[in-house]
């Protein structure tokens, strides 16, 4: 799916390492594998939310029902991580928590008065959902590695929280 990857992380301002980290840990790069909440392919999008993509990017109807199509799969999963990363002022944490626990609750957590100053370690630390605390730890790890692997600058992130701005909101 390289080439799939590399044109979509592209067109969208995305890390190509954040992309292949987020795939590993939704599919483990399985692009037909279905959860039970009835996500699809490699990014595991729900065929709600890219019915929702497909209408931002103005492709036909019929492409969000044709998720297990890595093309498909991959240019809608990194669409969308970029309108994270926008939301969140470009924190690889926060838009891997918003990928998985969505962004109105990680946007909610931001606002809390316990949450709101902490530093992203502990923040992370605080997040209500286990399974979200974990995911964001394994994202950043799998960033890091792939970057060491293929000769990138070691994964940078800010210990200060930024504000949630306006933006995707499913």
């Amino acid at each position: 799916f390289a080439e799939a990857v590399r044109d979509a992380a592209r067109r969208f301002s995305v890390d190509p390492h954040f992309v292949w980290s987020i795939m590993r840990q939704e599919s483990g790069f399985r692009p037909r594998v279905r959860s039970p909440a009835s996500a699809v392919g490699l990014m595991q999008l729900l065929p709600s939310t890219a019915e929702r993509i497909a209408r931002r990017l103005e492709r036909p109807p019929e492409e969000a029902h044709a998720l297990e199509d890595p093309r498909v799969n991959v240019l809608f999963g990194t669409w969308y991580l970029g309108a994270l990363l926008e939301r969140f002022d470009g924190s690889m944490a926060l838009a891997a928590a918003a990928y998985n626990a969505g962004p109105d609750a990680v946007a909610r957590w931001l606002e809390e008065p316990a949450r709101r100053d902490l530093p992203l370690d502990e923040f992370v630390e605080s997040i209500p959902y286990r399974e979200t605390r974990h995911y964001v730890k394994r994202v950043l790890a799998n960033v890091q590695t792939y970057r060491l692997v293929h000769g990138g600058p070691p994964l940078r992130l800010r210990a200060s929280l930024p504000k949630a701005k306006p933006g995707v909101d499913f």
